[in-house]
């Protein structure tokens, strides 16, 4: 398989962040892919567009771990081995994240005007005080993006945004970290979210303070 586009980024020690451009795979490289994807991919995925989705995110996440084995749980992701992965894609790229010791979740997203009339839905009272101080659009993106991340790295379910999943105020920076934490009756994991832009994408990650 000839190596895609692809942008490869290290924010922070032991973070690997791949991004697949959607334009550079096709249905042919589903074949490079691990049998359980390729599974996945014929069972669940029928539209073309998000087969391509699929398969970049793939690929990103065989770029950063060749030979990758894993399996799921539910619509998680979990690699055979050692190290912690994420996947997410957008209409765009396709995204991978890895780290050798900590659970870790990944969004990209493009700029979503609709997320304000959501925002009530996912966001906590503390959370949508720091919206109203300024840089709304952008502070929705980067704590709607954290909270999928969150969502991904806690892998079980049964959370929801606005109740378990809490945020720190958002910097003004276009790139940036920031603290959060998972709350639940039976978790209290503090972790630390990263984002920053790749051309017109929201790349938001969460890892996890706790090593495993």
């Amino acid at each position: 398989m000839e190596s895609p586009e692809h942008y490869l980024y290290h924010p922070e020690s032991d973070v690997s962040i791949n991004l697949v451009s959607i334009d550079w795979v096709d249905e042919k490289d589903a074949e490079w892919l691990h049998p359980n994807d390729i599974a996945r991919l014929d069972e669940k995925i029928h539209h073309a567009m998000k087969r391509r989705e699929f398969i970049a995110a793939r690929t990103a996440l065989r770029i950063l771990v060749p030979n990758y084995m894993l399996h799921y749980e539910g619509r998680c992701p979990i690699l055979d081995g050692k190290g912690f992965i994420s996947l997410a894609h957008s209409p765009q790229f396709g995204a991978a994240i890895h780290h050798p010791t900590r659970r870790v979740g990944i969004d990209v997203e493009p700029e979503r005007p609709k997320l304000k009339s959501l925002a009530r839905k996912f966001l906590n009272a503390a959370e949508l005080d720091d919206i109203a101080r300024g840089n709304e659009q952008f502070k929705l993106q980067i704590m709607w993006g954290a909270k999928e991340a969150l969502f991904k790295l806690h892998r079980m379910g049964g959370i929801e945004f606005k109740k378990h999943l809490f945020l720190d105020p958002i910097p003004s920076t276009k790139s940036g970290t920031f603290k959060a934490k998972i709350v639940t009756e039976t978790e209290n994991t503090p972790c630390k979210i990263g984002y920053f832009f790749h051309e017109n994408q929201y790349v938001v990650y969460a890892v996890s303070e706790i090593a495993l």
